[in-house]
């Protein structure tokens, strides 16, 4: 993975030693990486917990960088968010979770 453009936070920062990613994603201010082995890997600008991948998150499927806000899809179908909730985006539908 290879990051550019603005790094003032950190967000194209990428953590040494990141191998076999699946896929990517980019916030505001933040990064996501999603590996093989399922799991989530974050770095850049944390300010309202954006990159605080909840402990014990595996078994991904797919992730998505918002604004101040990370969201990751896994493999059963529930969706799970973290980050800022100002406008209701971690307000995950219940039969999503």
């Amino acid at each position: 993975v290879v990051g550019w453009g603005w790094n003032y936070y950190g967000q194209i920062s990428v953590p040494s030693g990141l191998e076999q990613v699946r896929t990517i994603a980019a916030g505001c201010n933040h990064s996501l990486a999603l590996t093989e082995d399922g799991a989530v890997h974050a770095w850049g600008w944390n300010n309202e917990g954006q990159t605080d991948v909840p402990q014990g998150l595996g078994r991904v499927k797919s992730i998505s960088a918002g604004g101040y806000f990370s969201v990751a899809l896994k493999e059963d179908g529930s969706v799970i968010a973290w980050g800022s909730n100002e406008e209701g985006q971690l307000d995950v539908p219940e039969e999503l979770k």
